[in-house]
């Protein structure tokens, strides 16, 4: 298995921020990836993103994940998080996604406009899960280009709150041999060839925090 690459640049000192991480377990070969992006107007939004991943670190034990309860295992353990920080921080809010990789499958889990993609390519990529943004739902058949330069691509509909819980969007993919991204959306927002400078390690002019895991 290959080590992840991370990247993470966090401009701002408000309310967001973004974190990337993973676990993999030497016993199963099971791994965890995640990302995740505070929300920049909720007071908290940082602080949970942080307490998220420390949750993931203790809390979640891969070597007891399997195909058959990946599903509950991860339903119950977002719950309890949620109800770990809900007094503390009330009005946080953050977009993730957890890809759960066991054997030659991946279980993804999502909320928000953070996105996991595929390469094609050393230049290419495929964006797998949609976000869930506003727009949208008025128009679900957009490109990714008219996406990612539309005025109101920063609107979602649906996110971790600490009010409510919500039930992140479920899928299962084959693994097959292909590379794959965790990117928060100032990672997908910015034009391909910005990407993959950032990627290569390269210096970009950067407008919003960027966070991406690559493996």
């Amino acid at each position: 298995m290959n080590i992840p690459i991370r990247l993470i640049d966090n401009l701002y000192s408000s309310y967001g921020a973004d974190d990337a991480n993973y676990i993999i377990c030497p016993i199963t070969n099971t791994a965890l990836y995640c990302i995740a992006d505070g929300h920049s107007q909720r007071a908290g939004s940082a602080e949970i993103v942080k307490n998220f991943s420390d949750f993931l670190k203790n809390q979640i034990k891969l070597h007891e994940i399997n195909i058959e309860n990946v599903s509950t295992v991860i339903i119950e353990s977002l719950n309890s998080f949620r109800e770990s920080i809900k007094r503390k921080f009330p009005i946080a809010a953050m977009c993730f996604v957890l890809v759960i990789k066991i054997a030659n499958t991946l279980h993804i889990f999502y909320l928000g406009d953070c996105r996991l993609g595929r390469f094609i390519d050393d230049d290419t990529i495929h964006w797998i899960t949609r976000p869930h943004s506003a727009i949208l739902q008025e128009n679900p058949d957009m490109t990714e280009e008219e996406l990612r330069i539309n005025e109101f691509n920063h609107i979602i509909y649906k996110q971790f709150i600490t009010k409510k819980f919500a039930r992140p969007e479920y899928v299962i993919i084959p693994s097959n041999d292909y590379e794959y991204i965790l990117a928060t959306d100032g990672f997908w927002k910015l034009l391909p060839e910005k990407q993959i400078k950032l990627l290569n390690g390269k210096e970009v002019l950067l407008e919003d925090d960027v966070a991406f895991l690559k493996f």
